[in-house]
């Protein structure tokens, strides 16, 4: 259940940065969203990845 809620926040809270802080006080236009979400989506893979090799690593110590 926390992988697919990891996957999707990144997305989301890339949006949300362009959307509140990125036009509010930088003054950026829409062309820059693109660039925001995708930077959430590799933030959500390196999450995803340290979760998977940490789950890994516990099974591993419980053997």
């Amino acid at each position: 259940m926390m992988v697919p809620l990891v996957l999707l926040g990144g997305p989301l809270a890339g949006y949300l940065l362009w959307r509140f802080i990125a036009v509010k006080f930088w003054g950026l236009s829409s062309g820059w969203m693109p660039l925001f979400i995708v930077l959430g989506i590799l933030a959500s893979g390196i999450q995803v990845a340290r979760l998977i090799k940490q789950i890994q690593d516990s099974d591993s110590t419980r053997k």
